[in-house]
């Protein structure tokens, strides 16, 4: 199978990669620190692509069977940042449809919204 994993260098992105590294499944991690991932995964079937590279068309959901999106700004980041993180989720959401990618898991963790009391 092969799986694409947005947010890559996050935390559940890197569990992610770690918990499949040693499958038969191909993994595709998406990032926006692709010079940070390079060195931490040696794995044949982990293959690291930054976010500059599927804007461009170097990388394509293509072929890929499922995409699990753990990639979105923090709370703490702002408007801005979180604007360009939807931008993104709409852009790949877009993909995924006209790629006709069989699965998609939308992931993320309480960072992403912001800690309630």
């Amino acid at each position: 199978m092969n799986i694409v994993i947005t947010g890559a260098s996050g935390l559940l992105g890197t569990e992610l990669i770690y918990q499949l590294q040693h499958t038969t499944h191909n993994i595709f991690a998406l990032t926006s620190n692709k010079e940070a991932l390079l060195s931490k995964w040696t794995a044949d079937n982990v293959h690291i692509h930054s976010v500059e590279e599927w804007e461009s068309r170097a990388f394509s959901l293509e072929g890929k069977d499922v995409i699990i999106h753990s990639g979105f700004a923090r709370a703490y980041k702002g408007g801005e940042e979180i604007a360009r993180s939807l931008l993104f989720t709409k852009k790949l959401f877009d993909e995924i449809r006209d790629k006709k990618v069989k699965g998609l898991i939308n992931i993320s963790t309480q960072e992403v919204y912001g800690k309630k009391n």
